[in-house]
This record gives C-alpha cells, sequence and structure tokens, in this order.
C-alpha cells in the first residue's frame, strides 16, 4: 500500500464513524445504532459475520452469551509494509522488499436492542521477545518519542563497522517502516469493525 492511497484510506475510515469511534493507545470502541431491529436479531447476524471472517468461527470464539448480549473473540491479524532497508540494498538477496507482522486482538461485542458496542484490543505481537514492537503500537497515531528510544535501542544493538552516515539511512528506513506499520494498523482495526458493521447493516435491510 502507497502511503497516498494509505492516507486516503483513512481519512476515509474516520469520516465512516464521525464521533463514534473512541480510541485508545491499543484499543477501538464504536456504538452502532440500528433502529428498530432487536437484541436477537443483531446477535444472529452478528454471529454470522463471524462465522464468514474467521475461519474456524469456534477457535475464535471465547463467549457467546445470547442471554446476555455478550460475545468474544479472540483472533490474529497481520499486517504487511514495506522494508525500506531494502532501498539501502537493492542488491541484497536476504533483505525481502516487505515485512509482515503478525498480532492477537480480542474483540468484545455487547448487544442491546438497537444497538451494539465493539470494543477492539490489540494484545500483543507474535515473536516479539522482547515486547519492543508491542511498545511502538499506538491506534491513536504513530509517537515519536517511542520512535526516538527504538532508534536508540536499535543504535545500541548495531553491528559495528557502519558508518555514521549509513547508521543514520538505516534509522531512517526503520522508522518509516514502523510508522507505516502502525498506521496500516490503524487502518486494518477499523476496517475490521466497518466490516461488521456494513455486514450487519445489510442482512438487517435484507427483505426475503
Amino acid at each position: 500500500m502507497n502511503n497516498l492511497t494509505l492516507i486516503i484510506a483513512l481519512i476515509l475510515s474516520f469520516n465512516v464513524f464521525g464521533q463514534e469511534f473512541e480510541v485508545e493507545e491499543r484499543g477501538m470502541t464504536a456504538v452502532l445504532k440500528e433502529e428498530n431491529k432487536s437484541k436477537s436479531e443483531l446477535f444472529a447476524n452478528i454471529n454470522k459475520w463471524i462465522s464468514i471472517t474467521y475461519n474456524s468461527s469456534n477457535d475464535v470464539i471465547q463467549l457467546n452469551d445470547k442471554e446476555s448480549g455478550a460475545i468474544i473473540i479472540k483472533g490474529i491479524n497481520t499486517v504487511t509494509y514495506k522494508n525500506y532497508m531494502k532501498e539501502l540494498y537493492p542488491r541484497n538477496k536476504y533483505i525481502q522488499g516487505s515485512v509482515t507482522q503478525t498480532f492477537n486482538h480480542l474483540i468484545e461485542i455487547n448487544i442491546k436492542d438497537e444497538k451494539y458496542r465493539v470494543i477492539y484490543k490489540v494484545t500483543n505481537v507474535e515473536n516479539d521477545v522482547q515486547g519492543i514492537m508491542m511498545s511502538l503500537i499506538d491506534l491513536r497515531g504513530s509517537n515519536e518519542d517511542r520512535l526516538y528510544l527504538y532508534e536508540e535501542l536499535f543504535k545500541a544493538n548495531a553491528k559495528g563497522g557502519v558508518s555514521k552516515k549509513k547508521m543514520e539511512e538505516m534509522i531512517v528506513c526503520q522508522k518509516k517502516g514502523l510508522k507505516e506499520m502502525n498506521d496500516i494498523l490503524i487502518l486494518n482495526v477499523k476496517s475490521t469493525i466497518h466490516s461488521l458493521r456494513s455486514f450487519v447493516k445489510q442482512e438487517l435491510e435484507e427483505d426475503w
């Protein structure tokens, strides 16, 4: 995804939800209204969306209580972003042109008559032994202070023999990639909630 496409997608995603969105460091909440629709109707269609969206809904659903209107899902999603280090070393076959990062998430859905609340939380990053990648995640937008801390850590762990200029170029590349990762993750989360909302609305509007 190029930068222009990403920016446009992010703007559109904000316009879709407007004031219905609450964004925290690693979570997003949306309260979605469906007038004249019962709790039972919403519950059934949300479950249908889960079955279609996830490969194995039985594996991801942790709670599915129709009486209380509560659903909890644990799933994974991946973010693929450009590896800008490839620009520095275009002929290095060991450096790939993109990086794929896997995130674990928890989605809590609370359903009432005519509305439901979706709480999406990023819980951890797979293969993130030191928790470095998780510390860089901020669904409110990329955090420059955290990128600076990553920069210092990168310098401390870099191998010797790298010139100051090359080190600066490598850091710029790494920070660009990490910012893109965070931006795509934001879009990914919003797209998931938008997918749920669109599906439920479409199902409720169909008249057989």
